[in-house]
């Protein structure tokens, strides 16, 4: 079993490039993926992304989440506040933030904030050429 795991504000979904890849050179994808998030604002504190070489099985969901609040515990998660929530990687798309639903316990998608423009420091005179 790989495990690969990453903390998270804004949570979004892994890229390729943080998969887990098998002895052989190609990329494990994840057959598994655990989320905990704050029981109250939904918030993901962590993202946790299970896969399995070829012909090797996942161990099953409890342990799974065992390992998840495990590794979370050792980062300085407070597990009392956060709940967890299963969930199929194949459903998250690349690049988007989620957010956990509290009532209705499934993950929602986070419209990004709108960016703020730099200003230049300074006079606010150009530079020069």
């Amino acid at each position: 079993m790989a495990v690969r795991r990453s903390r998270s504000g804004p949570s979004s979904t892994p890229s390729a490039e943080r998969v887990a890849s098998s002895g052989n050179g190609r990329r494990l994808q994840p057959q598994a993926a655990v989320f905990l998030y704050h029981q109250r604002t939904g918030r993901l504190s962590h993202t946790h992304f299970f896969a399995a070489a070829p012909g090797a099985e996942l161990p099953p969901r409890e342990e799974l989440e065992r390992v998840a609040l495990a590794h979370a515990e050792k980062d300085g998660c407070n597990l009392r506040r956060h709940k967890v929530l299963h969930v199929d990687p194949a459903t998250l798309k690349p690049g988007t933030g989620y957010r956990v639903s509290v009532t209705r316990r499934a993950l929602i998608e986070v419209t990004p904030r709108r960016s703020l423009k730099r200003r230049r420091t300074g006079s606010g005179a150009s530079r020069p050429k």
